[in-house]
């Protein structure tokens, strides 16, 4: 190719992620703009933290509903719709970094009230592991809800969805992948990590410059956070692709787990945050967490400024970088009712409606036996309270603790550590759940793939008519057993936001169960924890 041809396909490449990029930052305020018009709709019944959770649940009624109207929908949806949407969720997991990042140490307990803290919580747990070495199929009903989701030219295990944050094989911050051109070797390392180097960049060109002319630490503070989450998911990807460990490929997945992004994201920033209180003369710790994180919604910020009210901790409406990770966070949840629509065939079946059932008896469970574990351990009434949304998402944890007076700190703590947990203790447990990996699966589809072949001309007519369509059947999509299902039920209940995250992003059958578990589990604790008279009930088990 001559030269003039190598640059203008290098422009090309680097003006479609420019736009890609655009389009992000669209339906990013889309979102935005959606959860404050919920916010606002929920605000007389005092539950406009509601407004994420309700926002995802009518995404995907509207798309599926599109779906069933226009099958089309499909085409359109993965052309221009879906790569965005992958972008945004695989990006959400900066959000609970912050929880952690603005824990004061006159916030933190004593040794025994930790030791306690720790006990209730690996005493408690939600729900136990699925056990069963041969368990039933399942089918999902309900057929109409279509076909699977078109990615590419092959058959996928399950289109469960592309990446979602936190965890060890986290997509780049390309948008959308774009074909390979003939260029140079040095061209192509440098547009595969470019996003470190265009954040480096913008801290050193923007948030450094702009904090030194104006004295506002929030341009610093956010160029310097997303360039540590930038670099430590690259570092990660890097290090699960590298030649290291060759011999033991075990070690080499541990040590990329180990460095999960949300856990060095959070220890570098909590390091940045005490090095600007010794290198900043008359900045406590108290003041620096504050000028990073108000700790109020970007929706309640918007609706305190139209209406002119005073905004509860928060009378200057201040918004800093870590309130910007923290509405990345929301709107990664309410985009996950696109995720949703993708797994629609599983969602409306037999299963989902056993999902459901299981997941508001485990809230029923969590929320009352948990506080009184906690009491009959010795913890404080607050502190016991903290576990009554222990593994409840942040978007609704907050509210529900709030409303029954309890540690807010604690439960942060309870809630994200959870998540850490989980994220470094998934890649060994797919055997242990049952849940085979990718690999595992296709490996057993080749197997029965000759005795497949000779079945009748009818079948072979039905499989030829839904290619014909312009979809590729998934493998095995009516044929999710016992086991996964109480995989994705069991991740969705215990790790919430996070481990869903990880089962989406290794496209796992088991994500849309767990999707689905965390959704209701997340709405019946905040319903048993504010309603009465489960809110009295809750509250005498902690004996306040």
């Amino acid at each position: 190719m001559p030269l003039s041809g190598i640059w203008s396909s290098r422009i090309r490449e680097i003006l479609d992620r420019i736009v890609e990029l655009a389009w992000v930052m669209v339906i990013y305020f889309s979102s935005e703009a959606t959860i404050w018009g919920l916010s606002r709709a929920m605000a007389p019944a005092g539950i406009p933290f509601f407004a994420s959770i309700l926002g995802m649940v009518i995404i995907s009624g509207i798309t599926t509903t599109l779906y069933l109207w226009r099958r089309s929908f499909e085409e359109v949806y993965h052309r221009w719709i879906k790569s965005k949407v992958d972008f945004t969720s695989s990006h959400m997991g900066v959000g609970f970094t912050i929880p952690i990042i603005m824990m004061a140490p006159d916030e933190l307990l004593d040794a025994q009230d930790i030791a306690r803290v720790i006990g209730n919580f690996v005493d408690e747990p939600i729900l136990p592991g699925p056990r069963t070495s041969s368990p039933p199929r399942i089918s999902p009903t309900g057929r109409r809800f279509g076909r699977p989701s078109v990615t590419s030219g092959v058959e996928k295990v399950s289109d469960t969805g592309p990446s979602t944050p936190i965890s060890s094989q986290r997509p780049s911050l390309d948008c959308v992948p774009l074909p390979r051109r003939n260029s140079q070797a040095a061209w192509s390392k440098l547009g595969a990590q470019y996003p470190i180097f265009l954040s480096f960049a913008s801290l050193l060109t923007i948030g450094a410059p702009v904090t030194a002319a104006t004295g506002d630490s929030r341009f610093l503070d956010g160029c310097t956070l997303f360039f540590v989450w930038i670099t430590s998911i690259r570092l990660q990807r890097l290090l699960k692709q590298s030649e290291l460990c060759l011999g033991s490929p075990r070690l080499r997945n541990a040590c990329a787990t180990i460095m999960n992004p949300v856990l060095i994201t959070t220890l570098i920033m909590m390091a940045y945050t005490r090095a600007k209180v010794a290198a900043i003369s008359g900045f406590d710790l108290a003041r620096v967490l504050s000028d990073f994180s108000s700790g109020s919604p970007l929706y309640a910020i918007w609706t305190s400024s139209v209406t002119h009210t005073e905004l509860p901790g928060n009378p200057d409406l201040y918004f800093g970088a870590g309130d910007a990770a923290l509405s990345i966070l929301e709107v990664g949840i309410l985009i996950w009712g696109f995720k949703l629509y993708e797994c629609r065939r599983q969602l409306y079946s037999i299963a989902g409606l056993s999902t459901v059932i299981l997941s508001v008896a485990a809230a029923a469970g969590n929320v009352f036996l948990c506080v009184a574990g906690g009491h009959l351990i010795g913890l404080e009434g607050p502190e016991a309270l903290a576990f009554a949304a222990r593994s409840t998402t942040l978007a609704l944890a907050k509210p529900a603790i709030e409303t029954v007076g309890g540690n807010m700190v604690v439960n942060a703590a309870l809630v994200v550590s959870n998540g850490i947990l989980g994220q470094l203790l998934y890649p060994f447990a797919p055997g242990l759940l049952g849940v085979k990996r990718k690999e595992e699966v296709s490996s057993a589809t080749s197997s029965t793939k000759s005795s497949q072949e000779t079945g009748s001309s009818s079948q072979r007519a039905l499989l030829s008519s839904e290619h014909g369509h312009g979809h590729k059947r998934a493998v095995g999509d009516d044929l999710d057993d016992a086991m996964i299902i109480a995989a994705g039920i069991t991740i969705g209940i215990n790790g919430a936001a996070m481990g869903v995250a990880y089962l989406y992003e290794n496209k796992s059958r088991a994500a849309p169960y767990a999707a689905l578990a965390m959704t209701v589990f997340g709405v019946m604790t905040v319903a048993f924890t504010t309603v009465e008279p489960f809110k009295t009930a809750v509250m005498d088990l902690a004996n306040l």
